[in-house]
């Protein structure tokens, strides 16, 4: 070969070389676009997470998701006062449905109109409505009462109580027989602040809704209240007739001791049936409210996953697009919520969970036997609860008396409301 065409043979190949740089740098993959989203989760949400990342990455390939998960209960209002004091609040946030009213003042969160909204059930709707605007979207729904051991109450002739001397008289019957009446986990403080608001929506929001903010506005006090008072002594009763180790007991070791029927009612949340089923799920178990004073003490409900956005967020747009797809998709809410042992705030979704107890979940929201929880917890956000709860601890153990609760309440009423 001469030297003329090796020349034009190096050429040639050189081209094709860069034509080939060129090429593959076109089939390089684009940069994702990154979305931010913190997520604060109940015992019964691990897992939740997966299904959802799942869901997004299929519909939403161009997207780089970054999760935050934390414990909602021990650390969620903590990362949110951070994110909210540093500006650096993520594009998605998935809370309860208590965290509008404690974060709708900062600003931070963003209307939803009704083409978000038209196919969730009402009553779901109402803890999350400030001023008839929506600010945050209910996936899911738990109850919170008393699970009892109903073999349990049947072998000694014991009824579901409905005034706190009818429970005196079911917890006197259980420790003569040798049964612990409670199951109890007070290792976590949050399971404290829980108890003391579900006592509380039935002794005093149920009468009195604006109980809260009359509490802020000064007209109500802790100090002066005979019902929060008895609210804080039922939780003594609790720790009264529970094991004597519950202090260092966890949700998980009481699920099971309650599971293999070591205790006979357990104060919690229907996300405990997520342990209790897998366990035990041939227990016969039902549900009631904890009893207030004069009889008439309905089954709590909560709005637990709850959609919120950043107003101030750069992918508004597309975390409006992630959330439509996502309350589109009834079978991913019926996976979910069988899952976390939940029931769909989605008017059209039928979900299979909570079969131990659905019968007499069932009854009570027939006969309109039910309040949502939010109407103490929007009030008296969780950060106050959870520092009133600390307090609760240690009068339990002896270190202050209940006058120092119940003031500590009141010289702190400025903490019960919203963030600023």
């Amino acid at each position: 070969m001469t030297r003329k065409y090796v020349f034009l043979a190096m050429a040639f190949l050189i081209g094709l070389s860069g034509c080939a740089s060129s090429y593959y740098q076109i089939l390089e993959e684009p940069q994702k676009q990154i979305f931010t989203v913190l997520f604060g989760q109940s015992n019964s949400d691990p897992g939740v997470e997966d299904m959802l990342t799942d869901k997004i990455h299929a519909e939403f390939p161009e997207i780089s998701l970054e999760w935050e998960s934390v414990d909602w209960g021990d650390y969620f209002s903590i990362e949110m006062q951070a994110r909210l004091a540093a500006g650096e609040v993520p594009d998605m946030i998935i809370g309860k449905a208590q965290d509008v009213a404690a974060y709708k003042s900062s600003g931070y969160l963003a209307e939803f109109d009704s083409s978000f909204y038209s196919n969730i059930k009402e009553e779901a709707l109402e803890s999350v409505t400030v001023d008839g605007k929506v600010y945050g979207l209910p996936y899911n729904i738990f109850y919170q009462g008393v699970l009892y051991n109903k073999n349990v109450f049947w072998r000694y002739g014991l009824t579901p109580p409905k005034t706190p001397a009818e429970m005196d008289d079911v917890i006197a019957r259980l420790n003569e027989v040798g049964i612990t009446p409670f199951a109890a986990h007070f290792r976590e403080p949050w399971y404290v602040g829980n108890v003391s608001m579900q006592f509380a929506v039935n002794q005093v929001f149920l009468n009195n809704p604006l109980w809260g903010d009359e509490f802020r506005a000064g007209i109500r006090s802790f100090q002066t209240s005979d019902e929060y008072a008895m609210c804080y002594m039922q939780v003594k009763t609790l720790f009264d007739n529970t094991w004597l180790d519950a202090l260092t007991v966890d949700q998980h070791e009481c699920a099971k001791r309650f599971a293999s029927q070591e205790a006979a009612m357990y104060v919690t949340g229907t996300w405990s049936m997520q342990a209790i089923g897998t366990m035990r799920p041939d227990l016969v178990v039902g549900i009631f409210p904890y009893p207030n004073e004069d009889g008439t003490a309905k089954l709590l409900f909560e709005p637990n996953l709850t959609f919120m956005r950043n107003s101030r967020s750069e992918q508004g747009k597309i975390a409006d697009e992630i959330i439509k797809s996502i309350f589109d998709d009834k079978e991913l809410a019926q996976t979910i919520c069988a899952f976390a042992q939940t029931l769909s705030t989605l008017k059209d979704v039928e979900v299979a969970s909570m079969r131990q107890i659905e019968a007499d979940i069932k009854e009570f929201t027939d006969n309109r036997q039910t309040i949502d929880v939010t109407v103490g917890n929007r009030q008296l956000v969780w950060r106050f609860q959870d520092a009133c709860a600390r307090q609760v601890y240690n009068w339990l153990e002896g270190r202050i008396e209940l006058e120092d609760v119940l003031r500590f309440a009141d010289e702190n009423r400025t903490e019960s409301g919203g963030s600023s």
